[in-house]
């Protein structure tokens, strides 16, 4: 078939095409393919030659850019079948692209590796395998053993310095994924001794809650503060040779009777303690001072509470209650209820309410 019959042949296919026949039974009629038939009909509708070319190029363009099936049908008003044969036409340049697009990604993958970037963060990143991106590293010529290696030495000086500046044994567990033993004997390998970074830290410690005792901070709000107990640091104190600062008898006196005051309210001498910040025994010697014993203030603690419980007791609250509030026994309550001339208890009405008339 000579140029001007082929010509003739092109231009009824298109005819055919715009008369309504499928491209199937144009392919049939013809004995061509119905890639051939699609490409025929692309390349009859367009007149100018370097317009098609200039098209095919940018069909190829985004093929290799990525762009999907679908998204080049709609944008080029093509078959597929015409789509995918410009593309086998231009498969020399598209595996070259491919081969540049997979040069730039391994190149990549080692890049993020040296940097640092972990195995499975790399797995996801790229949707490889870890076996993969081995295979990848080793052909850029990337050992993942030294990488590996540097990495390691990267956290353990890592580890060292946050020891150093005083980060606490669950912190460096929590934060670098590794038993405290690891973390202990890569100290040691870093020359590192540990016990001294924690005797150093432990001196500075102390040495700033002895400031703040210093410039009034209660022992309690130190206990907060730095998440220790009262008496710890009652002993930093005394560590510290903490001397508090001098007062007058008139303020000492006022003090003494105010704690007086709390120990015949019915306060305990441990509640006094914590309140005035002074140990049990100095809060005792204060109200024998005062010719309050021991027994004496123990019994006037008991009157006030059992004069309280008579009075919930009157007020109608249950016996479980009272056990609940006061954490006694119910044998307690009931000795108690009986000595404030309560009597016994009885089911379905209050204490002393006297019973309906039947009248």
């Amino acid at each position: 078939m000579n140029m001007q019959e082929r010509q003739a042949r092109n231009l009824a296919i298109v005819r055919d095409l715009r008369e309504g026949m499928r491209r199937t039974d144009v392919a049939r009629k013809y004995g061509l393919a119905r890639e051939i038939v699609s490409l025929i009909s692309s390349m009859q509708s367009e007149d100018n030659p370097i317009r098609r070319k200039e098209r095919d190029q940018a069909i190829v363009q985004d093929l290799q850019e990525g762009m999907k099936r679908t998204d080049v049908v709609r944008k080029y008003r093509l078959a597929w079948e015409t789509i995918s044969l410009i593309a086998r036409m231009h498969r020399a340049d598209m595996a070259i692209r491919r081969k540049e697009r997979r040069q730039e990604r391994d190149q990549a993958i080692v890049l993020d590796l040296q940097e640092g970037m972990k195995k499975t963060d790399a797995v996801q990143k790229y949707g490889l395998t870890w076996q993969y991106i081995t295979r990848i590293a080793i052909e850029q010529g990337v050992g993942m053993a030294r990488i590996r290696k540097e990495r390691r030495q990267e956290r353990d000086q890592a580890i060292v310095q946050d020891l150093r500046e005083g980060m606490k044994e669950a912190d460096a567990i929590q934060k670098y994924g590794l038993t405290w033993q690891r973390i202990t004997q890569i100290a040691i390998e870093q020359g590192v001794d540990i016990v001294s970074i924690k005797k150093e830290h432990k001196q500075e410690r102390d040495q700033t809650i002895a400031q703040d005792l210093q410039e009034g901070m209660t022992s309690e709000e130190a206990a907060t503060k730095y998440r220790l107990t009262p008496a710890y640091i009652r002993n930093i104190a005394r560590e510290h040779v903490l001397r508090r600062k001098r007062v007058s008898a008139q303020e000492l006196e006022a003090r003494d009777r105010a704690v007086m005051q709390d120990l015949k309210g019915g306060m305990s001498t441990k509640d006094a303690a914590r309140k005035y910040e002074r140990t049990q025994v100095h809060i005792l010697t204060i109200a024998r001072k005062h010719g309050v014993r021991r027994s004496e203030q123990n019994a006037r603690g008991r009157q006030l509470r059992d004069l309280a419980i008579a009075q919930d007791l009157r007020e109608g609250m249950s016996v479980k209650e009272v056990v609940t509030k006061y954490g006694l026994s119910k044998g307690s309550i009931y000795r108690i209820s009986r000595k404030q001339g309560l009597g016994p208890r009885r089911r379905g009405r209050p204490p002393n309410s006297a019973p309906a008339d039947p009248s």
